[in-house]
């Protein structure tokens, strides 16, 4: 899955996770990014992946 408003699935085998992100920032240039921001930065900091 992939919207032009940031919306995506991201699939991390190797952690055991699956994160879905569905945002309404079709107006916002750029919003993949900022999903991809949000993923990197915010979820994955949060998750102990020992």
């Amino acid at each position: 899955m992939y919207g032009t408003g940031g919306n995506k699935v991201y699939v991390l085998p190797e952690t055991r996770l699956v994160v879905v992100v569905a945002t309404t920032n079709f107006r916002i240039q750029g919003a993949g990014a900022l999903t991809d921001k949000l993923l990197t930065d915010y979820i994955l900091d949060s998750v102990d992946l020992r």
